[in-house]
């Protein structure tokens, strides 16, 4: 078999965007420098997928990406600490705003440069929708307790940092009838974690709304000039006990082989 052959036959390959984690926000019995992590659920999701999950790196060497660019077949953008408001024109003064980190943020952008520029399959979750709307010129809501109704339409409490164990859905989530994302999954309705208190706020021009949450929020997306770029903003790889969140990853590493197979 030749290396072109051994190419082609191998598992797809995943660039998974990890959290940056600066040294002063860890304990210092931990590490004295700053530090990439990766939660394992995400990991463990790719792979029982079919793909092969590979740490993106950060750095400000850009020849790394030529060389890693190259090898990946998709995209996993995970969850994460809030964006920097200034990149959608939002409010930076907000008190109830996290942390951002402009190291991850760019490199995020670098990767979206070449996915969108070549095709690549991105798969987006909780931050990584809220990533996609931005890059394509859409806001956030920068907290979600002050903008969006506090109950449901049928008057039960919108919690969107659930307080239970992340393993288990805790509100509705309505699927657009006849979406990619109803088609996957073969129904209009799933229940779905929920641990995030930003959200998608204007869509940016061109972009598919896949679900609705509690409250109208915008729970799924899809960018339509890819042949997959796809964004939820729950947490489907705490779901694997739950099969049709098996499918999300599953069609995104088919999506994923199949980029392969025409670059």
């Amino acid at each position: 078999m030749g290396v072109s052959d051994m190419a082609h036959a191998r598992k797809p390959l995943i660039g998974v965007m990890p959290k940056y984690l600066t040294a002063d926000r860890l304990p210092k019995t931990v590490s004295s420098c700053d530090s990439l992590l990766v939660a394992d659920n995400y990991y463990q999701a790719i792979m029982a997928a079919g793909g092969i999950p590979v740490l993106l790196p950060i750095t400000e060497d850009e020849a790394v990406y030529d060389e890693f660019f190259a090898m990946v077949d998709g995209f996993l953008l995970t969850g994460g600490a809030d964006l920097d408001p200034s990149l959608y024109g939002g409010d930076c003064e907000n008190d109830k705003l996290g942390v951002h980190v402009g190291k991850r943020e760019r490199v995020e952008f670098r990767v979206l440069d070449f996915a969108f520029a070549h095709n690549v399959p991105i798969l987006g979750i909780c931050r990584g929708i809220q990533l996609l709307n931005v890059y394509k010129g859409g806001t956030l809501y920068e907290d979600l307790a002050e903008h969006l109704p506090e109950v449901d339409d049928e008057g039960l409490p919108v919690k969107h940092w659930q307080d239970i164990d992340y393993s288990l859905p805790s509100h509705r989530v309505h699927l657009e009838e006849g979406s990619l994302l109803s088609n996957l999954l073969d129904t209009v309705e799933v229940t779905t974690n929920s641990m995030h208190h930003q959200g998608l706020r204007r869509l940016a021009e061109g972009i598919e709304v896949l679900a609705h949450g509690p409250g109208g929020l915008v729970e799924a997306i899809r960018v339509p000039e890819l042949s997959f770029a796809v964004g939820l903003q729950w947490h489907p790889e705490y779901l694997g006990k739950h099969e049709c969140m098996n499918r999300i990853f599953e069609r995104f590493v088919a999506e994923a082989a199949a980029y392969r197979e025409r670059r």
